[in-house]
């Protein structure tokens, strides 16, 4: 018989560290942005950062675009986690954490940034946990196609919405939302307001404080081991479940115990063997 205590123990790690991240941007809103903001501003998880790149292929994306909507000027979209941490997908990463010191010197100083209005409390908090749901996915390449495992920028955000059960875009499917669709909002303004100016002054805050790079490198090295743990707890899964050796009462019980944990854990992931039930 295979104990409960056993494999919790080897799992439990893994998802103490899949929540510390909300525990980690609550401190840096708290004391560090706590201090820095007088006007109780703060970028918010599902906040949208829409940017054109500096390089060769910006432009023409962000022109072809116009066919859509005739405004275009957007070549990629971000995510963001909390203040100055977005979630993206990258051609070259996939889907990948990255902080605004590192995208502002790579885009065009026309960026926006637009937040969509009237969140409840239960929606905010469904947004936080979701927005890394996708992490380490690949890159959608084959656009307009739908995809379990891969995403492109603004597939991402509108799967992010999705995944916290918040309606956006009139439910318009993820792999079928361009950055246009969030260029058009953030112009309308009907759906989205625009937070463009409190976010370059958070910007300005976060950049001239010596704590930030020190508080999102200490980010980034969690969400590192995260990854690191789910690939080996997938691995862990497949070599067991597929073992010869291991009889099929032990497979059922193991699965009996993996379901169990994964009822317990409030941030899932896209490839997680066991989903909540």
């Amino acid at each position: 018989m295979i104990s409960k205590d056993l494999f919790y123990g080897l799992y439990k790690t893994n998802n103490i560290l899949n929540n510390i991240y909300i525990i980690f941007l609550d401190i840096i809103s708290n004391y560090i942005l706590g201090e820095l903001m007088e006007d109780d501003f703060f970028i918010e998880a599902g906040d949208i950062f829409l940017v054109t790149g500096k390089n060769l292929m910006s432009k023409p994306i962000a022109k072809g675009q116009k066919a859509f909507y005739p405004k275009a000027i957007s070549s990629h979209i971000l995510i963001a986690i909390s203040d100055g941490i977005y979630i993206h997908a990258t051609s070259d990463k996939g889907v990948n954490i990255s902080t605004f010191i590192e995208e502002l010197p790579n885009i065009e100083d026309t960026w926006r940034a637009i937040r969509l209005k009237n969140l409840s409390s239960e929606d905010k908090d469904n947004l936080l946990k979701s927005v890394l749901h996708y992490l380490g996915q690949d890159y959608n390449t084959v656009y307009f196609t739908s995809s379990d495992s891969a995403s492109f920028c603004s597939e991402l955000a509108a799967k992010i919405y999705k995944q916290a059960k918040i309606s956006i875009m009139n439910n318009k499917e993820p792999h079928k939302v361009i950055p246009a669709d969030f260029d058009r909002e953030a112009d309308q303004q009907i759906d989205w307001e625009d937070i463009t100016d409190k976010t370059k002054k958070c910007f300005e805050k976060l950049e001239n404080d010596s704590r930030t790079r020190t508080a999102y490198l200490s980010y980034k090295m969690i969400i590192m081991q995260v990854l690191s743990r789910r690939k080996r707890h997938i691995m862990l899964d497949n070599i067991f479940l597929n073992s010869n050796i291991i009889s099929e009462e032990a497979k059922e019980e193991y699965k009996k115990v993996k379901q169990e944990i994964a009822n317990k854990v409030e941030i899932s992931y896209w490839d997680d063997n066991f989903k909540k039930e």
